[in-house]
């Protein structure tokens, strides 16, 4: 059964763009929904990166898994972001990642949107993990 309402948190920084830093280090998550059936996009809410600074270490387990927990618990299923660190090997067993060439929101929005069906099938054929989905001037490469 294909997936209707998919929340998709973005990286971003606070003037609501992507910058070139990994997932975790991001000024703020902007968390959306998705509805699949209808293609309409909502904001539901930003939410502060306060992990941020959670662990000096470059590629924290704890901060990962930390960041995990807490946009599991907001319903969140996809990320997106300029760039994934190798915490990409914990998120991507909870979530589809979608690495995006492109700073601005609505461009990710436009492109997310046009490939709905597409990322929403991977929630059908997830096995052990999702692969991460690019998307490079509105395409899925």
């Amino acid at each position: 059964m294909r997936t209707e309402i998919i929340n998709i948190a973005f990286a971003l920084s606070n003037d609501n763009k992507f910058e070139k830093k990994h997932f975790g280090d991001s000024d703020k998550f902007g968390i959306y929904e998705l509805n699949t059936k209808t293609f309409e996009f909502s904001l539901v809410e930003d939410y502060i990166n306060e992990f941020k600074t959670l662990d000096d270490t470059h590629g924290s387990s704890k901060k990962g898994n930390t960041i995990t927990d807490a946009l599991k618990e907001k319903g969140c299923t996809v990320l997106v972001s300029m760039q994934f660190g190798k915490n990409i090997k914990i998120i991507s067993k909870h979530f589809q990642t979608i690495v995006v060439y492109d700073e601005e929101l609505n461009n990710a929005i436009e492109a997310i949107i046009t490939n709905a069906d597409f990322i929403a099938v991977q929630f059908e054929e997830k096995k052990d993990g999702f692969k991460p989905i690019i998307i490079k001037d509105g395409k899925i490469k």
